[in-house]
């Protein structure tokens, strides 16, 4: 079973920049490590309910996350929409039982979108970035800034980080 490693934090605070310097580190030493986002099934479900045309070119899950978060802009709102409903409908866990299912095989999984107190509780570590939105200042006029998924955790993290520079290599990532 691998060890989940979940980074909770504001829009544009770094989370997927910190994961991807945590897919480095652990895969120097060797570990079969993953990032998987809580959203990406979220945002395949907007991919195929919103944007999908037959021969669009966008074939691969991967490049259909892409196109997603390349238009996250005007994707967000529908994203928190579905999002919400999807736990509703299907339980809290529902986005966290993903992750899990397609996780089998990895030592180390990354998870660098926890946004709901059940989502803390279900990883084995959990890191907080209370930083500001400097990382990617780019990011603060995104629409919904407010939206209950951006509330963030109550849940005690095993670490807290206010304040944390780019590891080398990874400043334009």
């Amino acid at each position: 079973m691998p060890y989940y490693i979940g980074i909770a934090g504001g829009m544009g605070s770094g989370k997927s920049t910190l994961a991807k310097s945590f897919l480095k580190m652990f895969e120097g030493i060797g570990l079969d490590v993953t990032i998987m986002h809580l959203a990406d099934g979220l945002k395949l479900k907007y991919y195929k309910e919103h944007i999908y045309q037959a021969g669009d070119g966008f074939t691969t899950q991967e490049a259909q996350i892409a196109y997603v978060n390349a238009n996250k802009d005007v994707a967000r709102p529908q994203l928190q929409r579905i999002g919400m409903n999807m736990r509703e409908q299907y339980g809290a866990d529902v986005w966290v039982d993903k992750v899990k299912s397609l996780s089998v095989g990895y030592q180390v999984v990354i998870v660098p979108d926890v946004r709901f107190d059940n989502e803390a509780l279900a990883m084995d570590y959990l890191i907080q970035l209370d930083v500001p939105h400097v990382v990617r200042a780019d990011r603060i006029n995104i629409i919904n800034g407010d939206h209950a998924s951006e509330a963030g955790i109550s849940v005690l993290a095993d670490i807290a980080l206010e304040a944390w520079n780019y590891p080398k290599g990874l400043e334009n990532v």
